[in-house]
């Protein structure tokens, strides 16, 4: 009778199901449907949930036996909740409680609602898969049996023909290594033999791997020829193997547009439409690319997260169309996504090496209103870590409690980064303000750190040192760090303007630095002998080409006035330079140069007169 009762439920108007998926939804719906109690009136049967929902666009795990005491394990009625969900159109709305749990990872597409007093303690993870496969095998052997080059693979379990594409990578479980020199790339390749064990691709892997997962792909193609930095067509007839909607991800083989001039980048796109002679794209393309591959990825589209409660850790990969606010979270991951929208967390941390990552989001994604803090490492992390994500506007962050157990490298409030090996993506064309930082708890006192920008305007940034690095045609403007050392390097065509206890400009092509010196330091650290120092450069960022002199770059300051401390502007490695004092006489501003080895044409210019 039950059982009759759960069908009547399902098939009814308000399910509005198709029959395969009504089969799939009882596989996973809970059995008994009613139970039944005693109470003052008698024995009664209680009422089904499904059928007597508040709001019947939305399911609880309570409807599939979840308690949320703090004690029992959740995770078998929570999935069959979100797989519930999914299937039948609705969202997954959790209660008041805490909801104890064994990690949970799926990969479907889900709204999730979780209200004030919701406490999801544990790791829920929401991921499509990187790229659309036939199937896909783990090699368990380590990095010595994957080196540079390697062309010859097992074929178990796979079934590879001669003429197939396949994709190798990294798998989540044991992931990469910059020591060993891959932390995330993958290799696209053409199968040109196969034999009774083996498979073998033309050309060898670009990269070395450890464990690596060997995909079978459907839809990829060899693209030959240029694909230019702001394209919104891609010419051809891919119609076979794409379609609106999708999300394809462009693998440059021969370009140079990455940071540093190398060839190891790649983007995602997405289709806005497609016929036999073309691909319109929704978005611009941010790279140039020569002879890419284009894949097709397996992303999921439409997740949202929302509500006022808790999750102590989410992570989110391979997302089309990504949602998450106004949510308490202790940790944060959301990499290889397009178009994300972000706002309203207060992101508490877990004490790990970072309390917020964005790694990989394209399409134009907004992330604003976060508070984040508690982050620990004794490596280059950051509290709050963007890695390669351009087009991105990211605004109205507060940030705190950083600590480094390392005297040489930082654990910093705020880092956008472009090195991932052996990617090198420029952050190209984003927007960042509006930002408080602290100094780490550590020896070493970086706070922010900004490299691989292009095409970007930065602004409104108070509370710790500064290094600018590896950027090119950006905007560093209104930062207020007059307790704190601003140190740039390899700068090209960039613009300053800067309140800083200090500077040291190391290198640089034609940037115009328009600092104001003033404030004591903010700690017992060592006063510099000097307010501004100019020295050698390493790396041009757009070629590649290595430099030690500086050229054509533009100084502009006011009169330091810290007490007991050097007001010398030293200058060593530089070609071309300009000085304009904005308030002291070219007398001295002459004086208190301090000109070093290999130094040419210093022009010192000064707007100041004595009435």
């Amino acid at each position: 009778m039950r059982f009759l009762l759960a069908l009547k439920i399902l098939y009814s108007s308000e399910a509005k199901m198709r029959r395969r998926d009504l089969l799939k939804s009882i596989a996973f719906s809970p059995l008994v449907l009613s139970v039944p109690s005693k109470g003052k009136e008698g024995f009664k049967s209680e009422t089904d949930p499904l059928a007597c929902q508040s709001n019947k666009n939305s399911v609880t795990p309570e409807m599939f036996g979840a308690r949320p005491d703090g004690v029992f394990n959740n995770k078998e009625a929570i999935e069959k909740a979100l797989q519930y969900a999914y299937l039948n159109g609705m969202s997954c709305t959790f209660l008041k409680g805490v909801y104890h749990s064994d990690d949970i990872s799926i990969n479907v597409p889900v709204k999730i609602n979780i209200p004030n007093g919701s406490y999801l303690n544990f790791e829920l993870s929401i991921a499509g898969s990187l790229f659309s496969a036939e199937s896909n095998s783990r090699i368990k052997k380590g990095w010595k049996s994957f080196s540079t080059g390697t062309n010859t693979f097992s074929n178990e379990n796979l079934k590879i023909k001669t003429g197939d594409v396949v994709s190798v990578s990294l798998d989540d479980q044991h992931g990469g290594s910059s020591q060993f020199g891959n932390e995330n790339g993958i290799d696209i390749l053409n199968v040109v033999d196969v034999n009774e064990s083996n498979f073998i691709v033309k050309n060898g892997t670009r990269f070395p791997y450890t464990y690596p997962i060997i995909s079978k792909l459907k839809s990829v193609v060899a693209f030959k020829g240029g694909l230019h930095k702001g394209s919104y067509t891609i010419v051809g007839d891919f119609t076979s193997k794409f379609s609106s909607g999708d999300i394809i991800r462009i693998e440059n083989v021969d370009g140079t547009d990455s940071v540093g001039g190398g060839k190891n980048y790649f983007e995602y796109v997405k289709i806005k439409s497609i016929d036999e002679t073309h691909i319109i794209l929704s978005s611009r393309t941010i790279y140039s690319h020569l002879n890419p591959w284009l894949i097709r990825t397996s992303f999921l589209n439409e997740v949202d997260v929302t509500g006022q409660g808790r999750i102590k850790k989410l992570v989110l990969r391979n997302i089309n169309d990504l949602k998450v606010s106004s949510l308490s979270i202790d940790r944060l991951i959301i990499s290889n996504c397009y178009s994300i929208n972000v706002n309203n967390l207060n992101v508490t941390g877990l004490s790990e090496p970072s309390t917020v990552n964005i790694t990989y989001c394209f399409g134009k994604s907004i992330i604003q209103n976060l508070k984040i803090a508690n982050s620990e490492s004794s490596s280059d992390n950051s509290t709050l870590k963007v890695m390669s994500s351009p087009q991105l506007v990211l605004s109205n962050i507060v940030i705190s409690d950083s600590n480094s157990y390392s005297n040489k490298q930082s654990n910093y409030s705020l880092f956008v980064d472009a090195l991932y090996t052996p990617y090198s993506c420029w952050n190209d064309n984003i927007i960042l303000n509006n930002v408080i930082c602290e100094r780490p708890r550590s020896n070493f006192k970086r706070g922010i750190w900004f490299y691989g920008l292009r095409n970007s305007v930065i602004e409104s940034i108070v509370g710790a040192d500064v290094f600018l690095q590896g950027s090119v045609d950006c905007f560093f403007n209104n930062f207020n760090i007059s307790e704190y050392k601003l140190e740039t390097k390899d700068l090209v065509r960039c613009n300053l303007s800067f309140k800083c206890q200090s500077a040291i400009i190391r290198g640089g092509t034609g940037n115009m630095l328009k600092l104001d010196f003033g404030g004591p330091s903010s700690d017992d650290s060592p006063v510099n002998s000097y307010c501004c120092k100019f020295t050698k450069g390493t790396v041009n960022p757009e070629t590649g080409t290595k430099y030690i002199r500086g050229d054509n770059n533009h100084l502009s300051f006011n009169n330091p006035t810290r007490q007991n401390s050097g007001n010398d502007i030293e200058i060593e490695f530089q070609n071309d330079l300009t000085i304009e004092s904005m308030n002291v006489s070219f007398l001295k501003v002459k004086n208190h140069l301090s000109i070093g080895k290999e130094v040419s044409n210093v022009y010192v210019k000064s707007d100041f007169q004595k009435m």
